[in-house]
């Protein structure tokens, strides 16, 4: 599966950056409509991916269940192969 260059959040299309550097796993700007990503296995990078998506899609949602959503959330598609990597 080829990480995504682009995405469609809503009414904005996102552009997803591969950084080698980052002090964090991802970001993501709201207002620039641009999500960075740190590079990593590229399971760290997808799951981080599905992170910065749902706050891209709920700024308001607490960091915490952001987290867990997007964990759990990547872990179903992953290990029922909806997701290949």
């Amino acid at each position: 599966m080829r990480f995504p260059e682009r995405l469609k959040i809503g009414a904005h299309v996102y552009r997803v950056v591969v950084k080698k550097e980052m002090n964090e796993s991802g970001t993501c700007d709201t207002e620039k409509c641009v999500i960075e990503i740190k590079k990593q296995k590229k399971t760290q990078m997808y799951a981080t991916l599905f992170h910065e998506v749902i706050h891209a899609i709920n700024i308001e949602v607490p960091h915490k269940e952001v987290e867990w959503i997007s964990q759990g959330f990547f872990q179903v598609l992953h290990d029922n192969r909806i997701i290949k990597i």
